[in-house]
């Protein structure tokens, strides 16, 4: 990883145009997040293996154009998901080595622009993962035993 910490993230504030940031690997915490919430040119982020928890995914959570936001291998569960099923534009979410569970993934049911969802080793049962393919007719959910794919005839339906 890199050295980018929290402190560093104050820099970030001044760059009104970033649209894509990794900070994958990096010690940026919760704390250091806080400093994206008013990034609304943000629209991809790339936070894995970072030591976050729901307050850091709470400021995410205010990042209105995010698409594409990957979390995989953060400590977060349900209550984090919960949080961001607020994204509306959100399409791409990795959820990977997470301890998401069932109860997160259904927190993600209603939600409308999600394309691709990757939950790979999480606490959440297969029979969570084929729910969120039926309830999410739109978006391919990729987990550890199959690939559920979008429903060609969904939107005729």
């Amino acid at each position: 990883g890199t050295q980018v910490t929290d402190a560093g993230m104050a820099h970030l504030v001044t760059m009104s145009h970033l649209e894509r940031l990794s900070l994958n690997n990096t010690g940026v915490t919760d704390s250091g997040l806080q400093t994206l919430s008013t990034r609304d040119s943000l629209t991809h982020l790339d936070l894995q293996d970072l030591k976050i928890s729901e307050a850091g995914c709470r400021s995410l959570s205010e990042i209105e154009n995010l698409v594409e936001l990957r979390l995989n291998g953060c400590p977060i569960g349900d209550k984090s998901v919960e949080v961001l099923s607020r994204l509306e534009n959100l399409e791409l979410l990795n959820l990977n080595r997470t301890r998401v569970s069932d109860a997160g993934l259904a927190t993600l049911h209603g939600h409308k622009s999600l394309k691709i969802i990757y939950v790979e080793t999480t606490a959440a049962s297969a029979e969570a993962v084929a729910k969120l393919v039926t309830a999410l007719p739109g978006c391919r959910v990729v987990s550890g035993t199959s690939i559920g794919l979008p429903d060609p005839g969904a939107s005729s339906r």
